[in-house]
């Protein structure tokens, strides 16, 4: 037991979360198997929601800390910038190149408006008029980068959310409450029949992360205690249960094989994951999970975590790319080909971060978001620890 909290007394030591990092690399596998092998992992699209509930977390616990801050929404945006575009452009242009000159024999049309969509982060976004299955649009969108939709609704957070932060940094109690609208507003909007891969209807796991970080800065103010924010994340636990407990039956008793996108998409199956993933990393952060949280600290589960962006963009293009260059008429078949993608994926993702990410990164200095002066509302947050936000990133299904 001493053993297990001395690995949380060392949790924040470096300026980083390990536990946070190591659930992030299982969030990326999980990821990866749902597109390898929608079968039996139908249910793993639900870890971009774990992705969702840690950026709303870690980004919202950057935003309190370092409101007030001079050139606040410039710098903050600026890091966002030298974090998220890199390796997202960098994706974007080898697809390019792949579908372009037809190299490994790939030939696929696409049409140049899915380019500049992409490019600017409006992924998926006419079906806020036009409400059309996942399957009928996906067709117009770049191939193999289908899943860079999450990464569109992060950016558009990270314009919005700060804009909240900055008109309600005095009132912390509102900030929940725009929280809890946010995730009440993205449960309507779905049973209206708008997708949920689009910002405000799949606000539940963001705004569920950003509330957690709320309470854990405020605690004086809003007159809680962690042990407060451990009860939350019980509720939780609870409230998902049923709701994922009957999704799960429903597709193993009948769905393998076929996913579900009905019974995907439906308003309460989002909500009940993300309400999951609120509980666990609540109870994470208040130090509650000491043998969660020393599991996930053990290598290599942290390291994975901080390539976990880069394997998440990589990951879709290079199975595809592995799968057209003949690998699957292997006699293991496409399961070959998977296995022999999922380790370049990762590869990959280690030189991207060591060739490009920690360059590009190393320019943050010149944009810090250094913790403001203690304020009535914002009581320091000296003791806790801090959050590197070069952290939040990965993303999803």
């Amino acid at each position: 037991m001493k053993s297990i909290e001395r690995e949380a007394e060392r949790t924040f030591r470096g300026g980083r979360d390990p536990a946070l990092d190591g659930l992030r690399a299982i969030a990326v596998i999980g990821v990866i198997f749902f597109h390898a092998y929608q079968g039996q992992s139908f249910w793993t699209w639900s870890f971009v929601d774990l992705f969702f509930v840690l950026s709303g977390y870690l980004i919202t616990d950057i935003l309190v800390r370092g409101v007030g801050t001079p050139r606040f929404l410039r710098n903050f945006l600026a890091r966002r910038i030298l974090r998220i575009w890199p390796v997202y452009y960098l994706t974007l242009i080898g697809i390019f190149v792949f579908t372009n000159l037809h190299l490994f024999g790939v030939r696929l049309h696409v049409e140049h408006g899915a380019y500049l969509r992409s490019m600017f982060f409006v992924q998926f976004t006419g079906q806020y008029v036009h409400h059309r299955p996942l399957a009928e649009v996906i067709g117009n969108y770049v191939p193999w980068f289908s899943h860079s939709w999450s990464l569109a609704v992060e950016e558009q957070f990270y314009v919005l959310w700060p804009l909240v932060v900055l008109s309600l940094r005095k009132r912390p109690r509102a900030l929940v409450n725009v929280c809890v609208a946010f995730v009440c507003t993205s449960i309507v909007l779905r049973w209206l029949g708008v997708p949920g891969y689009i910002l405000f209807a799949r606000m539940d796991g963001l705004a569920l992360g950003a509330m957690l970080a709320v309470l854990m800065a405020n605690k004086e103010l809003l007159r809680i205690t962690e042990a407060t924010v451990e009860r939350l994340a019980k509720i939780a636990l609870v409230l998902a249960t049923p709701g994922i407990a009957a999704y799960l039956l429903l597709g193993y008793a009948g769905k393998i094989g076929s996913p579900p996108p009905d019974i995907d998409w439906h308003p309460w199956v989002i909500t009940s994951f993300a309400l999951a993933y609120f509980g666990i990393v609540a109870l994470l952060v208040c130090q509650r999970f000491a043998a969660g949280r020393a599991v996930l600290s053990k290598q290599p589960l942290p390291q994975l975590g901080l390539i976990s962006y880069a394997v998440y963009l990589f990951h879709l293009p290079v199975i595809q790319v592995v799968v057209n260059a003949g690998l699957s008429t292997h006699r293991f078949g496409r399961t070959a080909a998977i296995w022999i993608a999922i380790p370049l994926t990762f590869l990959a993702a280690q030189i991207s971060r060591v060739a490009v990410e920690a360059p590009i990164l190393s320019l943050k200095r010149y944009f810090p978001m250094r913790p403001a002066p203690a304020v009535e509302a914002l009581p320091s947050t000296e003791g806790r620890g801090t959050l590197s936000d070069d952290s939040d990133e990965a993303r999803r299904s």
